[in-house]
C-alpha cells in the first residue's frame, strides 16, 4: 500500500511540474491552476480505482459519478436562469452570494429527495453506545 501512495504522489508531482513548465510561460497564473487541477484529478481518480479494486466493490458509474455531475450542471443552470430575471450582473458580489445559495439549496434538496442525504439519524453517542453494548455482549 505504501508503494502505491509513493508512486501516486510521484505521478502527481510529475504532472504538476510538467504542466507548470509548459503552461505558465504560455498562459501565466492559469497554468498553475490547471497544473494543480490536473494533478488532483489524476491522484483522486487513481485512489478511487485502487479503493474499488481493494474492496471488491462494484463501481456504480451512473450513480457515483454521472448523476452528481448532471445534477450539479442542471442546478447551476437553473440558478443562472433564476438570477437572469433579477437584473443582477455576474460581476457583483450579491450575484455570487445568491447564486451559491440557490445552487447549494437546489443541489441539497435534489439529493435529499433521492435519499442520498439522511437529514435525521442516530446521534454519535447513541451509535457509540450501541456498538459498545454489542461488543460487550460478543465478548461475554
Amino acid at each position: 500500500m505504501q508503494s502505491f501512495s509513493s508512486l501516486n504522489y510521484l505521478a502527481e508531482y510529475i504532472i504538476r511540474i510538467t504542466a507548470v513548465l509548459i503552461l505558465v510561460p504560455r498562459i501565466g497564473f492559469y497554468g498553475i491552476v490547471i497544473s494543480y487541477y490536473a494533478s488532483n484529478v489524476f491522484g483522486n481518480c487513481s485512489r478511487f480505482v485502487r479503493i474499488i479494486r481493494e474492496t471488491g466493490a462494484k463501481a456504480a458509474l451512473l450513480r457515483s459519478l454521472l448523476m452528481p455531475a448532471a445534477l450539479a450542471f442542471s442546478t447551476m443552470s437553473l440558478s443562472e436562469l433564476i438570477l437572469s430575471f433579477t437584473g443582477l450582473t455576474e460581476e457583483k458580489l450579491p450575484y455570487i452570494a445568491v447564486f451559491t445559495i440557490l445552487w447549494g439549496a437546489a443541489y441539497f434538496l435534489i439529493f435529499s429527495a433521492l435519499g442520498k442525504v439522511k437529514l435525521f439519524s442516530k446521534s454519535e453517542a447513541v451509535l457509540f453506545g450501541d456498538n459498545a453494548q454489542q461488543t460487550m455482549s460478543r465478548v461475554l
